[in-house]
């Protein structure tokens, strides 16, 4: 029993002395270049996403309805892609704003939030995907 034992703490002491011992010919492969920072975002990012959702009960029609009109009465065309995912009226509605200088993008998403400020049943994203588009 006893030189089963030695043989056991032997083979256990060899393993672990093999695996210490020092690899100086290993090579370290160089991590992959880092991505330009002048990058942009990439095509299936939306300036502004803005989803309806449901508790059970449908989607807020008033403020979705509002929230319809407010696009649509801006001075330049704003393209959207309201895309619809549930059975309650869920809806997502995904701006580019493309047509839109930088400060006017700033601008109709500040007006935009205080609108959709007056309902719970709305999430409001910048510069994301929109997560239900087909």
């Amino acid at each position: 029993m006893k030189t089963i034992l030695r043989l056991t703490a032997s083979g256990i002491l060899l393993l672990l002395l093999g695996a210490c011992h020092s690899k100086k010919n290993a090579t370290v492969a160089a991590p992959p270049p880092a991505p330009a920072a002048t990058q942009t975002a990439p095509d299936d990012s939306y300036r502004l996403v803005v989803s309806f959702y449901s508790e059970g009960a449908g989607v807020d029609m008033k403020v979705k309805d509002e929230f319809e009109k407010f696009l649509n009465s801006n001075a330049k065309k704003i393209a959207f892609e309201p895309t619809r995912w549930g059975r309650e009226g869920e809806t997502d509605y995904c701006l580019k704003l493309s047509e839109l200088s930088a400060s006017e993008q700033a601008d109709l998403v500040k007006r935009a939030k205080e609108l959709l400020s007056k309902t719970k049943l709305v999430h409001v994203d910048e510069n994301a995907k929109c997560v239900h588009k087909h």
